[in-house]
């Protein structure tokens, strides 16, 4: 009687998991379904309002060149009115990769045995991408505060502002990389179960 209950407890929890496995996956589907159009959209017009703005910076001497003098030059090239609203509607942007990178990390980690390192890195990388948006959202920020005085604004909001673009880029390079990892070893299922296998759960509590 008492195996026999035990064997029923069991049924039971496997039963709760895969029905959880099931919403949750669904659920990051669905995100994933609904950020990427906004993404795309958002992208699209920011890149459309950038050039109406006229303004002729590059990603280099902009968000990585650290340097207030060559922000300065371009804001005298610039419709600022039109760059403000770009960076405005950039946050429409931010909100809908960092939740990309988020639903999907989640949703290819679901595929990997419950507590193992791909599990965890995959909840890991989905933090690390959402993180990487916010950064940008910071980035932003002193963007934004150096349009409120394009000619005088104080040197330390470009070298702020690049910081956090630097570390913007670094955060969603990695979250890039595992994603392609995680895809890759997804659809190589004998690979997959091997490595979940060989990696006991208690080593990467």
């Amino acid at each position: 009687m008492i195996i026999h209950l035990k064997q029923m407890k069991k049924m039971s929890e496997k039963i709760n998991n895969e029905s959880l496995k099931h919403s949750g996956k669904s659920l990051m589907k669905r995100l994933i379904l609904i950020s990427l159009p906004v993404l795309l959209i958002a992208s699209t017009l920011v890149i459309f309002l950038i050039q109406l703005s006229g303004y002729p910076g590059t990603m280099d001497d902009t968000q990585l060149g650290f340097s207030a003098e060559t922000i300065k030059a371009h804001f005298t090239m610039t419709d600022i009115s039109f760059f403000i609203l770009a960076n405005l509607v950039d946050y429409a942007f931010m909100i809908a990769y960092g939740c990309f990178f988020y639903s999907c990390a989640r949703y290819l980690a679901w595929d990997y045995q419950q507590g193992s390192l791909l599990q965890k890195g995959g909840r890991m990388f989905a933090h690390i991408g959402a993180l990487s948006a916010i950064c940008d959202a910071v980035e932003n920020i002193f963007l934004l505060s150096m349009t409120a005085d394009p000619v005088g604004f104080p040197s330390w909001l470009a070298i702020a502002h690049s910081t956090f673009a630097l570390l913007k880029f670094i955060l969603m390079y990695l979250t890039v990389g595992w994603l392609i990892l995680s895809f890759v070893l997804n659809k190589i299922p004998l690979t997959t179960r091997r490595i979940n296998r060989n990696v006991p759960t208690d080593l990467v509590k």
